[in-house]
């Protein structure tokens, strides 16, 4: 049984040191070589088409461009109130609307021959 000094000569296996190994601190690699040097990517028409539009002259600043348009934060994200204050009076309208253009058709339909 280990007492609590940290010695280590219990059943858990000889220590690096007591080999006669450097220390390298990391555990040998245990991974497959298919896992290790994986094949290249493969050339699919997206890439050939992201590569060849690159190549145009200013293509990076495009690419950074859209990159930028990904993680823009939404509006509705930055101003949650306000958007709902906007949002609830315009979808108001729009069922109103939808509801006058039903009843409008209705009567054009069965009450006017």
């Amino acid at each position: 049984m280990a007492d609590m000094s940290g010695d280590r000569s219990d059943a858990a296996g000889p220590r690096t040191d007591d080999v006669g190994q450097p220390r390298r601190g990391r555990q040998p690699v245990t991974l497959p070589d298919w896992i290790r040097d994986p094949e290249p990517v493969r050339v699919t028409w997206r890439r050939r088409a992201m590569l060849a539009a690159l190549r145009l002259p200013g293509g990076p600043g495009v690419r950074r461009a859209w990159w930028r348009w990904q993680q823009r934060q939404r509006l509705h994200r930055r101003f949650p109130i306000l958007t709902a204050l906007v949002a609830v009076p315009l979808a108001f309208v729009a069922i109103m609307a939808l509801v006058s253009l039903v009843y409008w058709l209705w009567a054009r339909i069965w009450v006017i021959p």
